[in-house]
C-alpha cells in the first residue's frame, strides 16, 4: 500500500501561537473572502512532498535520511514577510516566508534531500524552492494586502527534519511522524 509522504521540519508551540495570531489578523482583513485556513496541527515547513510512496521505499528513506543530513547543524530561522502566491493580485495561497541566519541551512537541507530522492528513483518537482509556512488557501483567486505585517523578534532553531505521512480524511489531512532526524550540534 502506498503512503502520501513528505519531508518537513515540525513547528514548536511558540511559533504556532504566532501563526495563530497571523491567521487571526488575516481572517479579519479578509472577511467576505472564502479561505481554507491551515489547521495549526498541520503547520510545518515542507522541504519535499513526495506523494504516494510504497512502504518498502518509505523504509529505505527512513534509513537514508540521517546519512543525507549528516554534518548539518541547527541554525536560527525567522519569519521574514507575508506573501501571496502567485501574486497579491491573484492570490491562491497565503503564506509567511522563512529565512535562516546564514541563508544556507534550509537550502542545503532541500538540496541534499532532493539529491537523495533522485538517487532513489523518486521524481521531484524541478522548480525554485522558497521556504514558507502556508497559512491558508483561496479556491478563487483574490486580491490581498500583505503590507500590514511587521516581522517580530521571534527566532527558532531548525534542529530536526522529519519523514512524515499524510492521510486524507473528511476533516482534512492527518499527519504522522515516521522518523525524526536531529541535526548535529
Amino acid at each position: 500500500m502506498a503512503n502520501r509522504i513528505f519531508i518537513a521540519t515540525e513547528l514548536f508551540q511558540p511559533l504556532i501561537a504566532v501563526m495563530q495570531d497571523l491567521q487571526g489578523e488575516w481572517r479579519q482583513r479578509m472577511q467576505g473572502t472564502y479561505v481554507r485556513w491551515v489547521r495549526f496541527d498541520c503547520m510545518h515547513l515542507t522541504f519535499h512532498f513526495l506523494g504516494d510512496v510504497p512502504g518498502t521505499q518509505v523504509a529505505s528513506l527512513s534509513t537514508l535520511l540521517p546519512k543525507t543530513l549528516s554534518g548539518l547543524s541547527p541554525e536560527p530561522v525567522v519569519l521574514s514577510n507575508l506573501e501571496a502566491f502567485p501574486t497579491a493580485r491573484q492570490a491562491t495561497v497565503l503564506m509567511c516566508r522563512i529565512e535562516d541566519s546564514s541563508g544556507k541551512l534550509l537550502q542545503q537541507i532541500y538540496d541534499r534531500v532532493a539529491a537523495m530522492l533522485v538517487r532513489q528513483g523518486i521524481r521531484i518537482k524541478q522548480r525554485a524552492w522558497h521556504p514558507h509556512l502556508t497559512l491558508g488557501r483561496l479556491p478563487v483567486p483574490a486580491v490581498v494586502d500583505t503590507s500590514w505585517y511587521q516581522p517580530g523578534p521571534l527566532a527558532w532553531f531548525v534542529s530536526s527534519v522529519s519523514l512524515m505521512s499524510s492521510t486524507l480524511g473528511p476533516g482534512g489531512p492527518t499527519y504522522h511522524t515516521i522518523k525524526v532526524v536531529p541535526l548535529e550540534k
